[in-house]
C-alpha cells in the first residue's frame, strides 16, 4: 500500500470520486455534488483557506484509489481555544485496518511537522461543515449537510488507537406525531400567544426574499455571538457565511426562515431548509446536463426538513421567544405540506438544548455521530497529548 499527497488534476479527480466506489453501492448514502466538493478543496476558491490550510492524501493499491484523508489546520481554532489541535476530514476507506490506520497515521504525521499535538475529526473542513462518523441511524438516508459512512469506520477508526470525544445528536419530530399528541403544538401556541402579549414590541415574521441579502446580512453575527461557549465553537467567518448562504439560496424556502426583532435588532432566529437528499440523489454529483431540471421538478415533492440553525442572544433567552419562533416554523412546515422533520446536530453536552428539543418537541432520537481524538483519555483534549 502507498499511501502519497494528491497531486494535480487526476489526482483531485480520484480523491473527490472515490466515495462512489467505498459507498456507491449503499442505497442510503446521498452522493455530494462533484463541483461543490471540488470548490470546497480549492484554496483559491473556499474561504475557509483564509485561515486553515489541508494537505489531502490518498492511499492506493497498486493502481486501486483505496481510501482518502485530509490533514486540517484551522487558524481560527487555535485562537479560540488555544492548544494546538489539528484535524482530520473527508475520510473515505475500504474495511482494512491497514488502510485506515495508515491514512490516520499519514495526517498525524502531517499534523506533528506543523507543530500540532492533538488531533480531531472527522470535520470537513471544520466543526461548522460535516462533522462526525455516524454511528447510530445507518436505517435511512442522511438530511442535508449530514455525513454519512459505512458501520465500520468507527470501530476501525478506534482500532488505530483514536477514542471517543464527542457525540452529536439527531432528533426527529413528524406531522404524525404531533397529530397524536396534540398537546405539543397546544403548547407551542400557548407560548407563542403568551409572547406576543408580553412583548406586543417583538416583532416575530419569516424571510422577505426580495431583500434577501439586506434581511440575511445580519445572521452571521448573531449565530456567532449565541454560539460562542458551544462545544468545538470557532466563529464563521463573513466570507464563510457569504458562501453558505448562496450555496443554500436554490434550495430555501422562506417560511422556514423566521426571524424575532426587538426594533431594528436581530434576537433570536431558527433556520430550516427542505431536505433536498432525493433530488441530490437522482442527480447523482453532477449539476449539469439535467441537475436543474431535477431541483426545479423535485423541490414540489419534498415532504422533509432539516432544522440546522437556532441562535438566541443571551439577554433573550429563557423569555418565551426560542418557543415561540418554534411555534411559527411548526405551523409553517405543517401548512406547507411537510411531514416530518430532524433537529441536527447537538453536542451532547448541550442539555440546555436537548431538554428544549425532548421535552418540549418530544422529538425522538434519531442518529447519533461521533468525533475522536488522538488525545488520551486521562489527560484534558486540546493539551500535550501524542500523535
Amino acid at each position: 500500500m502507498e499511501i502519497r499527497p494528491v497531486a494535480g488534476a487526476r489526482d483531485l479527480g480520484t480523491f473527490v470520486g472515490l466515495p462512489w466506489r467505498i459507498q456507491g453501492g449503499d442505497p442510503n448514502w446521498i452522493p455530494p455534488l462533484r463541483s461543490q466538493v471540488k470548490r470546497s478543496l480549492d484554496p483559491s476558491r473556499d474561504p475557509f483557506f483564509r485561515h486553515g490550510a489541508a494537505t489531502l492524501y490518498l492511499a492506493f493499491r497498486g493502481k486501486t484509489a483505496v481510501g482518502r484523508i485530509a490533514a486540517i489546520e484551522n487558524r481560527l481554532h487555535h485562537e479560540v481555544h488555544g492548544g494546538r489541535v489539528g484535524f482530520f476530514g473527508y475520510f473515505e476507506a475500504e474495511d482494512d485496518p491497514e488502510v485506515v490506520g495508515g491514512l490516520l497515521h499519514r495526517a498525524a504525521e502531517d499534523l506533528r511537522a506543523r507543530g500540532l499535538t492533538e488531533m480531531r475529526g472527522p470535520v470537513s473542513p471544520s466543526i461548522n461543515g460535516e462533522c462526525g462518523f455516524l454511528v447510530e441511524g445507518f436505517h435511512e438516508p442522511p438530511s442535508l449537510f449530514m455525513p454519512y459512512n459505512p458501520p465500520y469506520y468507527p470501530r476501525r477508526v478506534e482500532e488505530a488507537g483514536l477514542r471517543p470525544l464527542m457525540d452529536l445528536h439527531a432528533y426527529t419530530v413528524s406531522r404524525e406525531d404531533a397529530e397524536r399528541r396534540p398537546g405539543i403544538l397546544g403548547n407551542l401556541d400557548r407560548i407563542g400567544r403568551a409572547v406576543a402579549r408580553r412583548r406586543p414590541d417583538l416583532e416575530i415574521r419569516t424571510l422577505d426574499v426580495r431583500r434577501f441579502e439586506e434581511e440575511t446580512a445580519a445572521l452571521n453575527d448573531l449565530f456567532n455571538r449565541a454560539r460562542e461557549g458551544n462545544f468545538g465553537f470557532v466563529p464563521v467567518t463573513d466570507e464563510e457565511f457569504a458562501a453558505l448562504r448562496e450555496a443554500m439560496r436554490p434550495f430555501l424556502d422562506p417560511e422556514l426562515v423566521v426571524f424575532a426583532r426587538d426594533g431594528d435588532r436581530l434576537v433570536s432566529c431558527l433556520l430550516a431548509l427542505p431536505d433536498v437528499g432525493p433530488i441530490l440523489r437522482r442527480m447523482n454529483g453532477r449539476l449539469l446536463p439535467f441537475g436543474w431540471w431535477h431541483v426545479l421538478r423535485g423541490r414540489r415533492r419534498l415532504r422533509r426538513i432539516r432544522v440546522f440553525g437556532g441562535a438566541t442572544l443571551p439577554a433573550y433567552r429563557r423569555t418565551g421567544i426560542t418557543g415561540a419562533l418554534i411555534d411559527r416554523l411548526a405551523k409553517n412546515a405543517l401548512r406547507r405540506g411537510y411531514e416530518g422533520a430532524e433537529i441536527s446536530w447537538v453536542a451532547a453536552d448541550n442539555e440546555r438544548s436537548i431538554r428544549t428539543i425532548e421535552h418540549a418537541l418530544r422529538a425522538k432520537p434519531a442518529k447519533r455521530y461521533r468525533l475522536f481524538t488522538s488525545a488520551p483519555a486521562k489527560e484534558p483534549c486540546g493539551g500535550g497529548s501524542d500523535l
